[in-house]
């Protein structure tokens, strides 16, 4: 065999190549298979603590989709850096090891990297968070039309609904609805006209201030007035349509143990001769606990409906 078959000269395009598809392949490239390895599960490891972590904790400043990219995007740029300087100072007398083979790096990348990541976002959509796309104008401005929304699994974290927070019911076909806590257990709720009254008391709500900063994106073309709806410690906007209409008025009823009275962002609703669109408890009542599925947590992804346009300037946004 010739000196120019038993040594082989590392690549540091290909070094850096390897690194991108998987950090460990660039290890395993310039001979440090075990490293390669580690890392790789090592990276599995810390996507999973992310997920779980999200799902229990909800510690996030931002998006947790955000996070695991620009995590991912660090250590792979740390890598490459590092393999490719390390095929440099190997030279062109490298002896490849048997694992310096195509199918060995498909096997590692298959085994260490891609199932597990895979097994992870599996388990965790149906046990964790779930995505769900919207497909009307009930929650707006907090939540718009062609938003998909990244929703926290509420069983998970253990937490009770409190007065102004967003939650997900479940509704047909496998999909959740998104609506705002009104009112909480052992409270006495009733509507008269567009004002919620919560053990006699109407919520407050007054106009939008001009240096409050509204959600993004607002779609003007709705012409909707915005409003700030104050209820126990929860502060947020809602909306109204100027000749909306505002549904059947509610008489007092007193919500039981486990029961939730909720509403949607936009309180005005067009209606279809005498009939409401039934969304919120104005039509099919209070809702209990085990019919809760989640909260809203993150803008996952944006588009206009209309024009399919994606509106960046949502995606990651923290829903209030």
């Amino acid at each position: 065999m010739s000196d120019s078959d038993e040594t082989q000269p590392r690549s540091t395009l290909t070094a850096v190549l390897l690194s991108v598809v998987s950090p460990g392949l660039g290890y395993m490239y310039v001979g440090k298979l075990r490293r390669g390895i580690a890392l790789n599960l090592a990276l599995v490891a810390a996507f999973a603590l992310v997920v779980v972590g999200f799902g229990v904790y909800d510690f996030f400043l931002f998006s947790p989709l955000a996070v695991l990219v620009a995590t991912w995007i660090v250590v792979v740029v740390a890598v490459a850096f590092d393999v490719r300087d390390r095929a440099r100072r190997l030279g062109p007398d490298y002896e490849p090891r048997s694992y310096n083979h195509w199918t060995t790096y498909g096997l590692v990348v298959l085994v260490t990297y891609l199932l597990p990541v895979a097994l992870v976002g599996v388990y965790s959509q149906r046990h964790i968070w779930s995505l769900e796309t919207v497909e009307s104008r009930a929650m707006y401005p907090n939540i718009q039309q062609g938003d998909t929304i990244l929703v926290r699994d509420q069983i998970l974290k253990g937490s009770v609904p409190q007065a102004g927070d967003l939650v997900a019911i479940r509704a047909r076909n496998n999909q959740k609805r998104i609506l705002r806590v009104i009112a909480t257990p052992g409270r006495t709720v009733s509507l008269a006209g567009k004002t919620p009254l919560v053990d006699g008391r109407p919520v407050k709500q007054y106009p939008l201030p001009t240096d409050w900063q509204a959600p993004s994106s607002l779609d003007a073309r709705a012409g909707y007035r915005l409003i700030v709806e104050v209820n126990g410690s929860a502060r947020y906007i809602i909306s109204e349509a100027p000749q909306g209409e505002f549904g059947p008025e509610l008489d007092s009823m007193t919500l039981n143990q486990g029961q939730y009275f909720l509403l949607a962002d936009h309180r005005s609703q067009p209606a279809s001769g005498q009939t409401f669109s039934i969304r919120d408890s104005r039509h099919f009542g209070a809702v209990g606990r085990a019919d809760i599925a989640g909260s809203p947590a993150y803008v996952a992804w944006s588009a206009d409906p209309e024009s399919g346009d994606i509106r960046w300037n949502r995606i990651g946004l923290r829903i209030q």
